[in-house]
């Protein structure tokens, strides 16, 4: 696959399976980022309200591998995921004027 940038039609889709899945988890929004050049590796951001919901998220070991799990479930190349993150609705408030677009970068 390489040399091939993300399928975004299929990350849009897979972004509701995520949400969906991880709602238990806090998470409300979810925000794929990759760098635009080959290899095209990207990461996914799970957004939720709180730092305490986001602690939480980033203290798991297997974060990675449940998102993992959910993208090969839907047909979708998990190996191009490398990294999960996640950020607060009440950091990008604080932090960044309330734009996740600055958050993210």
């Amino acid at each position: 696959m390489s040399g091939q940038q993300p399928d975004w039609d299929q990350l849009d889709t897979v972004r509701d399976v995520l949400i969906h899945r991880l709602s238990d988890l806090g998470v409300k929004r979810v925000e794929f980022v990759t760098a635009f050049v080959e290899p095209f590796q990207g990461s996914v951001w799970l957004c939720v309200s709180s730092d305490t919901e986001r602690d939480a998220l980033l203290a798991r070991p297997d974060l990675l591998e449940v998102i993992h799990s959910i993208l090969l479930s839907n047909q979708l190349d998990a190996s191009r995921i490398s990294s999960a993150g996640a950020q607060s609705q009440e950091t990008v408030d604080r932090d960044f004027d309330g734009s996740w677009f600055y958050a993210l970068r």
